[in-house]
């Protein structure tokens, strides 16, 4: 049982969040073999592919606290206040439920890393609505990348909601140094970031993969359910602070119709009367 001070007893892992794969004393998750073969989707070559790195950005007070401006953000110590991300962009949540109020949307209200908004021209970080956008029935890949500099030993534990993926690679830059997306990429190319794996005919399927420190998972899935689904890190306060995208699948034509008569949500402010009657209401209860 581990103790306080001694966080990793000696032994075999499995995922340990600073060992590579394939050692003697490490295991990862894309080594086990699933009971279940895929092997068109394993072998298939993506309709979609994406480089996600993860941060979390230390920001300063007078960026967060700036008028017309609010960040979500989560602070460590006294001087230390950080932001999530993906991709420098950091994912708010949309001021209504996309699948039950698709006519309230529209792209210009969605972000990527590509197309972002006025009002992070200039700026490396990004506060806005993440959306990576695939079509029905394609095959995605995702490669996860953990360019996070603060906070080491730590595995991030990515959920997919809405669909499964096989683990086709997960693990650290053989040299020991923190991978970046620029090498992940230079590296996939060269086919070398699937070294570990890429005897494994019958990866497992997943929902969440724990993503070694500063190292990568590589995962493929059938984009097969419409919808707009949440792809997070699952340690909630990093979802809470940004790390997280909406993943949408399909037109909306393609999407389940909304109930006739379903509530709806949004961004409200009452009239100058509404708020008068509501500050005249509770001084007479107070």
């Amino acid at each position: 049982m581990p103790l306080y001070n001694e966080t990793y007893v000696s032994g075999v892992f499995l995922n340990h969040p600073n060992g590579s794969c394939g050692a003697s004393d490490n295991h990862c998750i894309s080594e086990l073999e699933s009971l279940e073969q895929d092997e068109t989707l394993r072998t298939a070559t993506p309709d979609h592919q994406f480089f996600l790195a993860f941060h979390n950005f230390p920001v300063p007070n007078s960026e967060i606290f700036k008028n017309g401006n609010y960040y979500h953000f989560a602070n460590l110590q006294n001087n230390l206040t950080i932001v999530g991300a993906i991709n420098n962009l950091s994912f708010v949540f949309p001021s209504y439920p996309p699948l039950t109020q698709p006519e309230a949307m529209n792209d210009t209200q969605f972000c990527t890393e590509l197309e972002r908004p006025a009002h992070c021209r200039g700026n490396r970080l990004c506060p806005c609505v993440h959306r990576l956008l695939v079509r029905h029935g394609s095959v995605v890949e995702l490669i996860l990348v953990d360019e996070t500099e603060l906070v080491g030993r730590l595995h991030h534990p990515f959920h997919l909601h809405g669909h499964r993926f096989i683990v086709t690679a997960l693990g650290r830059d053989s040299t020991g140094m923190p991978l970046t997306i620029s090498t992940a990429k230079r590296l996939k190319v060269n086919n070398n970031l699937l070294a570990h794996n890429s005897n494994n005919t019958r990866p497992p399927f997943k929902d969440t993969v724990s993503i070694p420190s500063r190292g990568y998972a590589v995962v493929r899935f059938r984009a097969e359910n419409p919808g707009f689904w949440l792809m997070h890190c699952h340690y909630e306060w990093h979802l809470s602070i940004g790390m997280g995208l909406i993943l949408q699948v399909g037109n909306t034509s393609e999407m389940v119709t909304t109930p006739k008569g379903f509530p709806s949500c949004g961004n409200y402010l009452p009239e100058l009367n509404e708020l008068q009657a509501f500050r005249a209401k509770t001084l007479y209860f107070m």
